[in-house]
């Protein structure tokens, strides 16, 4: 998959962020065009989720997979096997990763990352500003390795 810039990433949120009035559209064209990566994000592990982050993991998987088609023509049907494989690797390098507040357990997932920006963009969603409770601490281990592994999904399936 070709690197997904800073810029991107920004466009693509600022875009969807203006079509938080009437995302429906935007999410039936997803959930035609990549069902098996919508049924990951409504699976029993998100249930620890509230309401709140179940809908910002969403908003933020609607910009990754807008900056995924912006910078490819043909995105292929992510299916659930690939998900499951990508997701069981995440959860091993968590666990494996070094002990220490959340941010710097994060540190195993971008030594060599090929999509380094975009890890960053995820990694800043799951981690609330003070006052910001779009993430709960519970919430957010599964909803960084969630996006994570929309990502890697992605990067395995697009080629360049």
């Amino acid at each position: 998959m070709k690197f997904i810039t800073e810029d991107t990433i920004e466009s693509c949120y600022e875009y969807m962020a203006g079509q938080t009035k009437n995302l429906e559209p935007t999410v039936q064209k997803f959930a035609q065009e990549q069902p098996h990566i919508l049924s990951y994000l409504v699976s029993e592990p998100f249930e620890v989720l509230t309401d709140m982050e179940q809908d910002f993991m969403l908003f933020v998987t609607l910009v990754i997979w807008r900056c995924v088609e912006k910078n490819h023509e043909d995105v292929p049907l992510i299916d659930g096997e690939l998900i499951s494989e990508m997701e069981e690797v995440n959860w091993f390098m968590l666990k494996e990763g070094s002990v220490g507040n959340f941010r710097e357990r994060l540190d195993v997932f971008f030594q060599g990352y090929s999509q380094e920006d975009l890890l960053a963009f995820i990694e800043d969603s799951c981690t609330p500003d003070e006052g910001d409770n779009y993430v709960t601490p519970v919430g957010r281990e599964p909803m960084f390795i969630a996006l994570k592994t929309i990502v890697d999904s992605f990067g395995k399936a697009v080629k360049n």
